[in-house]
């Protein structure tokens, strides 16, 4: 399960973003909670498709195992 919290959009005309946190439970490996950006593009026919979406997790990263 994911939850998401809208932390601010904005933009202009053809251009938009959207930051946020996010909460996440994975199984079996627990809990995540982190923060994304999406940037959106609005097309010729006026509607708007995601341009890049990019998140990144709070938790410290994993450790490489030792040779």
């Amino acid at each position: 399960m994911i939850q998401s919290r809208i932390v601010e959009i904005g933009g202009g005309y053809n251009v938009a973003f959207v930051h946020g946190k996010y909460n996440a439970i994975l199984v079996p490996e627990g809990v995540d909670s982190g923060k994304y950006v999406e940037i959106w593009r609005r097309q010729s026919d006026g509607s708007w498709k995601m341009a890049i979406d990019i998140f990144n997790s709070d938790l410290p990263p994993a450790h490489a195992p030792e040779p």
